[in-house]
């Protein structure tokens, strides 16, 4: 099905991801090394590929490879604009500088590229770099006000974006139950925002 799709075409980058994503939670670091190994070289000539040797770098690491993990992850350009993973990538950063009992260097980190991002994945580790800085010990400040602000409109999008999806589903099917169950769920949700 998808792994299918990404051998017929290793430059299908929303099959490539799921795939990674599916070795990533089924724990198949063989898998989450070779794919993305196989794709690669057809990303040469590619714009945007900075993410790909990090993913490669990623599953060499979890595979056990850190020499070539290392190798990979220094070829990536892991903090490129184009790379939906930088405000991720620098939260890898900054728990190395936990991990080397630096917490200076990791608020420094949050204070930067971590708190830039709007993302969900972003908003995750914002609050996740504080709360590890949190249990350490470290004064975060009011950092946590701006995090709970960005999930707050956050959620007022999604909730939005709920009640769009739910008019143009009764708009193709208005005599729906169900349809018209969700809109009134995304009412709800929207006046709750």
């Amino acid at each position: 099905m998808i792994s299918s799709g990404v051998m017929g075409d290793p430059r299908d980058l929303i099959a490539l991801q799921s795939c990674h994503l599916l070795d990533f939670l089924r724990a198949d670091a063989r898998s989450l090394r070779d794919r993305i190994g196989r794709a690669l070289p057809h990303w040469n000539a590619v714009p945007g590929r900075s993410f790909l040797p990090g993913m490669h770098a990623f599953g060499l690491e979890d595979s056990g490879d850190h020499a070539r993990a290392e190798k990979a992850g220094r070829a990536a350009h892991w903090a490129a604009e184009e790379n939906f993973l930088k405000v991720h990538n620098w939260w890898h950063r900054a728990l190395c500088h936990i991990e080397l009992d630096d917490p200076a260097s990791a608020l420094a980190l949050f204070d930067g590229p971590v708190s830039s991002g709007a993302t969900t994945l972003d908003l995750v580790d914002a609050a996740a770099l504080l709360r590890r800085l949190d249990l350490i010990g470290v004064d975060v400040g009011d950092r946590w006000t701006a995090v709970s602000a960005a999930w707050e409109a956050l959620a007022d999008g999604m909730a939005d974006m709920a009640e769009a999806l739910a008019a143009e589903r009764l708009a193709l099917r208005p005599h729906s139950p169900v349809n018209r169950s969700f809109q009134e769920r995304a009412r709800r949700l929207s006046a709750a925002a």
